[in-house]
């Protein structure tokens, strides 16, 4: 609501004779779709890898990093634990249900990428690992 306000606020102040009060949102929606597509885990598995960390076993390092991105994720689409609240009523739901939508996916493909990669580098990981950590 506040962004609503300001970009209106914004708009008036630079004489337009007319401002659409969903441009604000969808902004926001816009934003965390580029941010959620910014998201690397690859450069999340480097960081772990420069950084000599070192888990238990393969195994729980991956779900470790299974559940760190799923946590990023979670944090970029701010889960809409109450929609009332955290949609604004002028943007169709089906944009938010997009966006909650395509992290749902990523996280489904972070765990196949991080399989995929640690077999790569030739880590022993098995099947019960990512089934876990993907609950």
């Amino acid at each position: 609501v506040h962004d609503t306000q300001m970009e209106l606020l914004r708009l008036t102040m630079e004489g337009e004779k007319y401002a659409d009060p969903i441009i604000p949102p969808l902004r926001q929606i816009k934003d965390r779709w580029n941010t959620l597509k910014e998201f690397s885990l690859y450069n999340l598995y480097q960081e772990c890898d420069r950084q000599k960390f070192t888990y238990g076993s393969d195994d729980e390092f991956l779900a470790w990093l299974v559940m760190k991105s799923d946590e990023k994720i979670d944090q970029i689409i701010k889960a809409d634990q109450d929609p009332v609240i955290t949609r604004d009523a002028l943007v169709p739901s089906l944009c938010y249900d997009l966006l909650v939508e395509n992290a749902q996916l990523r996280k489904m493909t972070n765990v196949y990428q991080l399989r995929v990669l640690l077999l790569h580098k030739g880590k022993d990981v098995t099947y019960q690992a990512t089934k876990a950590s993907t609950g």
